[in-house]
């Protein structure tokens, strides 16, 4: 079938009808919903995915409509619910990948293919809108403001949504007027509505206004505030994750609540959103933070900077014990026999410091020699090759096990020593495990062996295999393998 040409036959769209909706109507309008004939001639594919939150026909509709493409993005696509929070470019990107039909980089060019999120082909509608576009415009079609991703309830009627799933092959599916064909959705949250009310605020605003200024400065002001923040200025973002989780509590059994607090992420919500702020994330995340600070967008806007918010806070000092009681409670510490390093983790002080307490209050420490003389290192050097412990050394030389450590780093030769001296060891302790484990059956067979010690088993296997099969017993004949015997 030859391309078709509409001109000022094409049906002009309604207010804030969807991009399918539209489609659907010319399809009905020149060729039926069953014909797909019409659909390859108007839109040159009929295998294009039309009920795609960003289809690949905008520049089809601005040739059959004279319609300019930003018209049709704006108002007529979900597209401007990403504009608050995405950076500049990468918006623009998605955009003039809509103007040349390239719908499959809008979700690159978003981060919505990194993130994995969900896309099910489902429409959804407002009962009592369907009831008065029928009453009003003679045809319930579908409302772009009631598809925007994670909404649940209509902001002008406050009524939950309801939802039919679409077919890219179907294009005679509208929202159902008739209440007695209808299923009533069963009453949502006030979370639901609230986060509904959020959503469609940044739809609106993303029409008119760009990525919101100084966005995670103003997150970090309100941080502040609230008491989100430590005294060195880093987040508390445990706390916050539970708190938020509380906040919206209404909203367990959201799917997009849920995947944004999904614990399975390496690097859950909202950590994930302070770590990477240069990069794509879902405007429900921005949302529900946004809606745990601030309440709504308008707030967030006129909420100062962070530079003001600083300067008003006041600064944060540690309380400290003062000096003399810190020095008595060091004393009785060094005095009931704790280390140098065990009383300076417990009072968060310097060695030096404790140090210096002890020589003021004429205390002797087991101090360690600050260096060990040759004689001392030989010694070292022949307990390490016969394979001693370097703990143990350490206890008998009165030094550390670093000092240890470092002498044993020297001799490479020795490293390879006590590595085959270990082996040998465990190959002795396996070998006995073995041998004691096959004893302990009546009439071991192989596999029994295996399933009793299979740590030795293995280990020798890995290791060891010609004595371990030395001294397994007989392996069975093929033909009885799979009987008892």
């Amino acid at each position: 079938m030859r391309s078709v040409q509409l001109g000022r036959f094409f049906p002009r769209p309604f207010a804030d009808e969807a991009l399918f909706s539209v489609i659907q109507r010319v399809v009905l309008t020149h060729g039926g919903g069953k014909d797909k004939r019409i659909v390859s001639a108007l839109f040159g594919s009929r295998s294009l995915q039309f009920c795609s939150q960003f289809p690949s026909v905008i520049p089809h509709l601005k040739g059959q409509s004279n319609i300019p493409c930003d018209s049709w993005i704006t108002e007529h696509t979900v597209l401007p619910i990403y504009r608050l929070f995405t950076p500049q470019k990468r918006y623009e990107s998605a955009v003039d990948a809509l103007k040349v039909g390239k719908g499959n980089h809008v979700f690159k060019a978003l981060g919505i293919t990194a993130s994995r999120e969900k896309l099910t082909p489902i429409a959804k509608y407002c009962p009592q809108c369907a009831q008065a576009d029928e009453k009003n415009s003679g045809l319930a079609y579908w409302h772009i403001g009631h598809q925007l991703p994670g909404l649940t309830h209509c902001v002008f009627h406050n009524e939950r949504l309801s939802v039919m799933c679409l077919s890219r092959k179907k294009f005679d599916v509208w929202p159902i007027v008739s209440d007695s064909k209808s299923i009533k959705a069963p009453e949502g949250s006030e979370a639901e509505r609230h986060l509904s009310l959020l959503i469609n605020e940044s739809f609106i605003l993303g029409k008119t206004v760009g990525l919101i200024p100084d966005l995670y400065e103003r997150y970090f002001s309100r941080l502040i505030a609230r008491g989100f923040t430590t005294s060195c200025g880093h987040l508390r973002l445990q706390q916050l994750r539970t708190e938020m989780s509380a906040f919206w509590q209404g909203l367990s059994y959201h799917p997009c609540f849920k995947d944004a607090l999904s614990t399975q992420h390496s690097l859950p919500f909202p950590s994930n959103l302070f770590a990477y702020q240069d990069a794509c994330h879902s405007p429900i995340k921005h949302l529900l933070l946004i809606g745990f600070l601030f309440g709504d967008i308008a707030t967030l806007m006129s909420f100062p900077n962070t530079s003001e918010r600083v300067k008003k806070c006041p600064p944060v000092t540690k309380v400290r014990k003062p000096e003399a009681d810190i020095e008595a409670t060091i004393v009785d510490a060094l005095t009931s026999g704790l280390s140098l390093r065990k009383v300076s983790e417990k009072f968060r002080v310097s060695i030096g410091f404790v140090k210096k307490v002890a020589v003021i209050h004429k205390i002797e420490l087991d101090l360690r020699p600050q260096k060990i003389f040759r004689p001392e290192q030989d010694e070292i050097i022949d307990k390490l090759a016969l394979g001693y412990p370097t703990q143990d050394i350490a206890k008998q030389c009165h030094c550390s096990i670093g000092a240890i450590e470092t002498i044993l780093s020297q001799h490479p030769d020795i490293v390879e020593l006590r590595a085959d001296t270990r082996k040998l060891r465990k190959r002795e302790r396996m070998r006995l495990s073995l041998l004691t484990t096959i004893n302990e059956l009546q009439s071991p067979r192989r596999n029994d062996i295996k399933l009793k010690n299979g740590t030795a088993y293995m280990w020798l296997y890995k290791h060891d295999k010609v004595w371990l099969y030395d001294h397994l017993p007989a392996q069975i004949p093929r033909c009885y393998r799979r009987s008892k015997i």
